[in-house]
């Protein structure tokens, strides 16, 4: 359902959505570098830490999360002004 309204064009973008995304993503990108890097060097024993099947699939959701923000970031449209600035005055539309 939701591809098909991504492909049709019909899914609401927002500048703050992506952001919040963008930022949710990066947050979860960087706790999955380190559990990785804690997973090869100290914890290499213990079976959560070096488990790299999961933390790979870990980096899908991330780049799905980071994607998804790219397209909501990049794609949403700015919003337009009330006003608009001339060289000597302001302009307001009603």
């Amino acid at each position: 359902m939701e591809q098909k309204l991504l492909f049709r064009k019909q899914v609401v973008t927002s500048k703050r959505t992506g952001v919040f995304i963008l930022i949710i993503g990066s947050i979860y990108f960087f706790a999955m570098v380190f559990r990785m890097v804690l997973g090869l060097t100290l914890y290499a024993e213990a079976f959560w830490f070096s488990n790299y099947l999961s933390t790979a699939f870990h980096y899908v959701l991330v780049l799905y999360l980071i994607l998804v923000g790219w397209y909501h970031h990049k794609m949403s449209k700015p919003k337009s002004n009330n006003y608009i600035l001339s060289s000597r005055y302001v302009y307001f539309n009603n």
